[in-house]
């Protein structure tokens, strides 16, 4: 992806979709209203109705924002299919033609667990924005994940409250490592404890350790997969994105978690036009990309292809 060239392939590629679909966001916003303003009107009538009950009040609350948010899912489905296949596909062909784009879909509970970078014991998984493809010789995915567990309270007077606590939300990458190998290595932010079953792993640059503590399964194994090159490119990389990344590299396959990203917000009540919200874009859409040219993925080694 050539920066540079935005302007002008916003100009071509773009900018002759975004009025039409700016069309369908504004009847979508308005069909949004009305159904807003109706339930608002059908709440005050029950509730003046019912003789302004508190618990009549809560209860058709509650059923409003229940109907409103069905309302929603079904009323915005055509305007955000739109938006992905017009723009949002369009973009990513920009970052590489090889690549493909997915609202709906997202990295697997599977591939999640697979990874062994975040825990999995978890009440709630979900995702978006799934982007996969083959990069030169690198086949890669990856997608925006929210992973949360749920505990819960109960005070001296029997009341409950539940606590939302998030696991990961970021971004999860999946790519097709540069070299063969069976096993394990893991390169967790400094300080972080993993299972008792992997075993720490020192490498030569004293910086790299700063950041990260590396566990492997095997010591030789894993300084073959950390060549030095890597080392330096992780370390680079890590710097330039300024978060506290994970990675997993096992048997040939490499995991990396980037927290700190959100799904890709589509505006509903505001305008499509703006040229900055497509830059927001291709910031997120190239996280999987960049770390396929800086961590040099598509340089194979020996016998793998």
């Amino acid at each position: 992806m050539n920066i540079n060239n935005f302007d002008e392939f916003f100009h071509e590629k773009i900018s002759p979709f975004l009025e039409k679909v700016e069309e369908k966001r504004e009847k979508t916003a308005t069909g949004l209203y009305i159904i807003m303003a109706v339930l608002i009107v059908i709440d005050l009538i029950i509730f003046a109705g019912t003789g302004f009950s508190m618990f009549t009040g809560i209860f058709i609350f509650i059923i409003s924002i229940v109907v409103y948010l069905a309302a929603y899912n079904i009323i915005t489905h055509k305007y955000l299919s739109s938006f992905s296949s017009d723009i949002l596909n369009k973009l990513i062909k920009f970052i590489d033609e090889s690549l493909s784009y997915s609202r709906s879909d997202h990295i697997t509970k599977q591939e999640y667990a697979q990874s062994k970078l975040y825990s999995t014991y978890y009440d709630g998984f979900s995702g978006s924005d799934l982007v996969y493809g083959k990069m030169g010789k690198t086949s890669i995915k990856f997608s925006h994940l929210y992973v949360y567990e749920e505990t819960e309270d109960e005070d001296s007077d029997g009341h409950k409250t539940t606590h939302r606590t998030t696991i990961f939300k970021g971004i999860m990458f999946i790519a097709d490592f540069n070299k063969s190998f069976n096993g394990e290595v893991f390169v967790l932010p400094h300080r972080f404890k993993l299972f008792k079953s992997s075993k720490s792993v020192m490498l030569e640059d004293p910086d790299f350790h700063k950041y990260f503590d590396v566990y492997g399964s095997d010591q030789i194994m894993s300084r073959y997969v950390l060549s030095t090159s890597l080392v330096k490119r992780i370390l680079d990389y890590r710097e330039n994105i300024d978060k506290d990344i994970r990675m997993s590299l096992i048997d040939s396959t490499l995991y990396v978690g980037i927290p700190g990203y959100d799904g890709l917000k589509i505006p509903v009540f505001s305008t499509i036009l703006d040229k900055d919200l497509y830059k927001n874009y291709l910031y997120t859409l190239n996280v999987g990309p960049q770390i396929v040219d800086e961590l040099n993925l598509n340089t194979r080694i020996w016998t793998k292809n």
